[in-house]
């Protein structure tokens, strides 16, 4: 017959006895592991000292609920050959505890949660990440911060520097804010499999777009949030920036689900450069200097990545890396960041935009534009003139050697006032590389 508590004198587990001497019992015997390893024997003696009351029986429920929720990795049972340093007076035991793990641990009112540092840390990790560049009423940090509060751990304010026993701060500097609402209402949504109503502000737009959508994966993509979505009246995968999320909601229209979805979000998010994604695929190569080289050679930029060093060992831009993306509208300003260090080799298409935004951000910071004045006559002719360039044509070369001429017509020019003249009407030409 099976022996319980109660037949050795004890309350039953979790009857007749105060949680709270409970919880200061698993503390106490937290503390002491912290500091040794300890066998039955020992930890009792020590209990004792400390004027805790505790029996053998009520020490082993305890420890089996302490392996239960720290895992048996943590709290290890070894036998008396691996303890590195024997406590005194036990050395006539065989069977030891060794908690793997130092640092502080915490358990909760209920005694039903114990964690250790690593749990703690990535509590505090999660709170910050989620939080982020959030606003306004943020459920999911809120309710991180009820988590830590029931574990007797204060929280800082949201938007402050972390507190010195606060391990984690997460930088959101660069990074859109959003509404912390629709981080909720998505995931709320990919979890119960329903739809949601979106107004969405595209890049560049100048209105709304209103659309339904099945959310099926969130993604933190350069510290902004995306949502891979199914979007029945495209019939395809959108990402879906979180920050250019105006309204969302959930709704009860049933959107079929595709039968390949998963697969269908895993090559969107695979092959999406930055968050960006569109319709066709196309292979990216690039030429880089050694300046760049470090920053780009050990990254995934897209799929079937390729890097070869000393490609062209004569060239300035002597490296190769080459990749697969659907992210086309995204790469020319990544580009443009390195400022001449990188040059686009193929596709063709983006060879010519990523020469046409150079030449048009030259123009528009040459001298003469810095010096008119908001009531110089004339501005907002040259401003339109500015924006107006194009490419016009492009030199071949079969070996893509860096500096292939283009040239540019300058659609508006800007009127010159010349005493007694009229402004001329043709197109002026604009050279460059």
């Amino acid at each position: 017959m099976r022996q319980t508590a109660a037949d050795h004198g004890d309350p039953p587990d979790g009857v007749g006895e105060a949680p709270h001497r409970r919880n200061r019992r698993l503390e106490e015997i937290l503390v002491l592991l912290q500091h040794e390893d300890l066998p039955a024997r020992g930890l009792l003696d020590r209990l004792r000292r400390a004027g805790i009351p505790c029996s053998r029986r009520m020490l082993q429920i305890d420890l089996d609920l302490l392996r239960q929720r720290l895992g048996p990795d943590q709290l290890q049972r070894i036998t008396r050959q691996q303890v590195e340093h024997m406590p005194r007076g036990c050395a006539a035991e065989r069977i030891f505890f060794r908690l793997r793990t130092g640092g502080v641990h915490r358990v909760t009112p209920t005694g039903n949660l114990v964690l250790g540092d690593d749990e703690l840390v990535a509590l505090h990790l999660a709170r910050r990440l989620v939080r982020g560049s959030g606003t306004g009423i943020h459920p999911l940090a809120d309710a991180l911060d009820r988590v830590l509060t029931s574990l007797g751990i204060p929280t800082a304010e949201p938007r402050g520097a972390p507190a010195s026993w606060e391990p984690v701060q997460v930088s959101s500097c660069g990074a859109m804010p959003y509404a912390a609402v629709h981080l909720s209402t998505l995931l709320r949504a990919i979890r119960i499999g329903s739809a949601i109503a979106v107004s969405y502000m595209r890049i560049g737009a100048h209105s709304r777009e209103n659309l339904q959508a099945l959310p099926a994966r969130l993604v933190l993509i350069d510290g902004a949030w995306y949502c891979a979505s199914w979007v029945p009246h495209n019939n395809r995968i959108r990402l879906l920036a979180v920050a250019r999320i105006q309204s969302a909601e959930l709704i009860a229209t049933r959107i079929t689900r595709p039968s390949d979805l998963t697969s269908q979000v895993d090559g969107a998010i695979h092959q999406a450069f930055r968050g960006h994604v569109d319709d066709t695929s196309m292979r990216i190569e690039l030429a880089v200097d050694n300046f760049a080289w470090d920053t780009v050679a050990h990254q995934t930029w897209g799929d079937r990545q390729k890097t070869v060093t000393n490609r062209w060992p004569n060239r300035p831009r002597p490296h190769a890396l080459a990749f697969t993306t659907r992210g086309l509208d995204a790469i020319t300003p990544w580009i443009l960041q390195f400022a001449g260090h990188i040059e686009v080799l193929a596709p063709t298409r983006l060879r010519r935009l990523v020469a046409s935004e150079a030449q048009s951000t030259a123009n528009i910071h040459q001298q003469n534009a810095l010096a008119l004045t908001p009531h110089s006559p004339g501005e907002a002719d040259y401003q339109a003139a500015v924006h107006a360039i194009l490419p016009a044509t492009e030199t071949p070369d079969v070996d893509r050697t860096p500096g292939i001429p283009f040239t540019y017509v300058l659609r508006n020019p800007p009127p010159r006032r010349i005493r007694g003249r009229r402004p001329p009407r043709a197109g002026y030409i604009v050279s460059g590389s």
